[in-house]
């Protein structure tokens, strides 16, 4: 009886081996694709996990290190750091293998200036500024797929400005916290600041110590941005300046001056951050792109698209731009870049005034230049399509016609608009963002990046102060996902974000239409009531029922059936109260791309309800203004307005 039950054991075993397949892998997956350590005393890991298709298939993994004396890795896929430098970890399945970057960097937060991360940065010229330019060029950059604007994912391709926070959501810092978010959104890149103003950049949750910091490769050091840089992430745009302030604010002294002390000084600061990025992130396959901030604004000394810098400022913003792209070139030449990419970029703002032949970076800066990439803060054209492609257009154009013969890429820097009391919905937000994603990835820009991640205000959702802060934000303070979240997240992940409910509708109308006793609107005219720049109030004038500026514009909405963005001659006929001296200007779309074509006429004070009829030869109306809800405004130019009446009729 015994040997019988032995006998039918030794049969189902032998039976059920004989039927076991041998399944072949087709697809690995590893993650994370790249790891950075940061070495401290006590040891450090991570987890490598793996993912094969079919689900069901044959697994044997064998795993190595290319050298041992800076990471191990165990048969399960735990690797361990045990030596500062860079390696590569890899994992074989039959035919199939991947490699995974290792880099382990220093924990020293304090460093001698030139004794950064433990090597030692090599002796440099800074080139005379009569070199000759062909021999500056930036013969030896190479763009990875993530950056080249043609390959990249839409992971490489959206991300978000991440600067001034006012809170934290999940991590300690909101520095990191700002990155823990952009790896929720599937996103591989952020832009943040490493400027000598980053205790206010980054005030929740960080710990910057007690010693002062005085140059950006010393912040770049610190606990908070080696965690940010060690993130999973492949791409890190950084607002950088040196960190001297004796010769004004970094961002724009050269304004005033650019003498020889100031060159020396930004050259050594950005040589000095490259030659750290590129040694220190080696193998990584990381990308560092170090910019400056918005460039036309930073020629003028306040902000004002009306001023005309003389050419004098220009000619320093080339000298200081060409300084910054010699140092970087200089330290990734001296450094090696082994699997790592550190650029220079400067950034433009106003390109559509640039189209109009006026001075301004893109027309008087960028041709001049030869830096790596060039970026577009587009709140100038950013709400139409057919105008945003034209900027883009106009600036590729002039990039082409740099230093480099064209092998500059460009990315947009900024992009968004304020949440705003009157939409709800964030139709203008989300007009926005289609628009740039659409036109961006056609024209093969390189990155996007939305204002902002965070806001440095609290949550304002759902108050109805007229004084409350519009925010910018991704996400609240509260934890709340906007629209503009759900947008990104579906362009990159290709579903809806997981529990997102789109607002609820608003108690408060999207404007105001006024009727009385004059036929105030007609031909399909809209009042836009708008709490922001366009709030009116309704009134008894002068005998006539009317409307009256509380803000500086009245806003119109035209209904396109009555009159399209085809239709170049317009009429635009306003009954008003001719009280002050001070212009009355319409501001409206054009069909050559301007947001704000203006046409004005002045009061003469007689105290009576007059008739003015603007006549247009170039409409375009398109609904530019205030993120997509109208069509031509009225200023008062410094003095009040009231206006009974609004008609406006097509002429043959």
């Amino acid at each position: 009886m015994r040997t019988i039950i032995i006998l039918i054991a030794c049969t189902f075993v032998f039976i059920g081996c004989e039927n076991k397949p041998n399944i072949e892998i087709v697809v690995l997956e590893v993650s994370p694709s790249s790891i950075t350590f940061i070495f401290e005393s006590v040891t450090v890991t991570q987890q490598i996990t793996t993912k094969v298709r079919p689900e069901n298939a044959t697994v044997k993994l064998i795993w190595s290190s290319a050298n041992d004396n800076i990471a191990t890795v165990s048969q399960t896929g735990l690797v361990t750091a045990t030596g500062l430098g860079s390696t590569n970890i890899y994992i074989k399945a039959g035919n199939l293998s991947k490699t995974i970057p290792v880099a382990v960097i220093s924990s020293s937060t304090v460093v001698d200036e030139h004794t950064i991360g433990g090597f030692t940065i090599p002796t440099y010229e800074i080139p005379d500024k009569d070199v000759e330019i062909t021999s500056r060029r930036n013969t030896d950059v190479t763009f990875p797929a993530h950056n080249d604007g043609m390959k990249n994912t839409m992971a490489d391709f959206i991300g978000a400005n991440h600067i001034g926070p006012g809170y934290t959501l999940t991590e300690p810092d909101c520095l990191n916290d700002g990155g823990a978010r952009m790896l929720e959104l599937g996103s591989t890149t952020i832009k943040t600041y490493l400027v000598n103003y980053y205790k206010p950049s980054y005030p929740v949750g960080t710990d910057w110590g007690t010693k002062e910091i005085t140059s950006a490769v010393e912040l770049a050091q610190t606990k908070h941005y080696r965690d940010l840089f060690a993130k999973n992430l492949k791409t890190f745009t950084l607002g950088c300046y040196i960190f001297d302030n004796s010769f004004g604010h970094p961002a724009v002294y050269f304004i005033n001056q650019f003498p020889e002390m100031a060159r020396l000084k930004e050259y050594q600061e950005l040589y000095e951050l490259t030659y750290y990025l590129c040694k220190t992130y080696a193998g990584t396959g990381k990308t560092f792109i170090i910019q400056n901030w918005e460039g036309d604004w930073a020629c003028m000394p306040s902000p004002d698209a009306y001023y005309d810098p003389p050419q004098e400022v220009f000619d320093r913003m080339i000298a200081w731009t060409n300084t910054r792209q010699d140092a970087v070139m200089a330290a990734r030449k001296a450094a090696g870049c082994e699997n790592v990419y550190v650029y220079h970029a400067i950034e433009v703002n106003l390109i559509e005034k640039g189209i109009r032949g006026k001075p301004c970076v893109t027309n008087n800066v960028i041709p001049y230049t030869y830096c790596d990439f060039y970026a577009y803060s587009t709140y100038d054209t950013q709400k139409a399509e057919i105008g945003f492609a034209a900027a883009l257009d106009y600036m590729m154009a002039k990039v082409t016609s740099n230093r480099t013969g064209g092998k500059s890429q460009c990315f947009i820097g900024e992009f968004g608009w304020p949440f705003s009391l009157d939409n709800e919905y964030e139709q203008s937000r989300i007009k926005i963002a289609e628009n740039v994603l659409k036109v961006a990835r056609e024209k093969k820009f390189a990155h996007v990046y939305w204002w902002e991640l965070y806001d440095s205000a609290g949550d304002k959702i759902g108050s109805i102060d007229p004084n409350d802060y519009p925010g910018y934000w991704l996400v609240t303070v509260n934890g709340r996902y906007t629209a503009i979240w759900n947008i990104l997240y579906k362009a990159i992940n290709g579903i809806d974000f997981p529990g997102y409910e789109p607002p609820k509708v608003p108690d408060f109308p999207l404007y105001t239409a006024i009727s009385g006793k004059d036929d105030i609107l007609s031909n399909g005219v809209k009042l836009k009531n708008l709490d922001y720049d366009g709030k009116i109030e309704i009134m008894e004038y002068g005998g006539r029922y009317c409307w009256k500026t509380v803000q500086q514009c009245m806003y119109f909405e035209v209904d396109h059936f009555a009159v399209t963005k085809n239709d170049r001659n317009v009429d635009v006929g306003i009954t008003y109260f001719d009280e002050g001296v001070w212009p009355l200007s319409l501001h409206y779309n054009s069909s050559s791309g301007d947001i704000a074509k203006v046409v004005r006429f002045n009061r003469t004070n007689t105290n009576e309800w007059k008739t003015y009829t603007f006549s247009i030869n170039d409409a375009g109306f398109d609904k530019l203004f205030h993120q997509g809800f109208a069509d031509i405004r009225l200023s008062d130019d410094g003095e009040p307005i009231y206006i009974s009446k609004v008609v406006i009729n097509k002429r043959n």
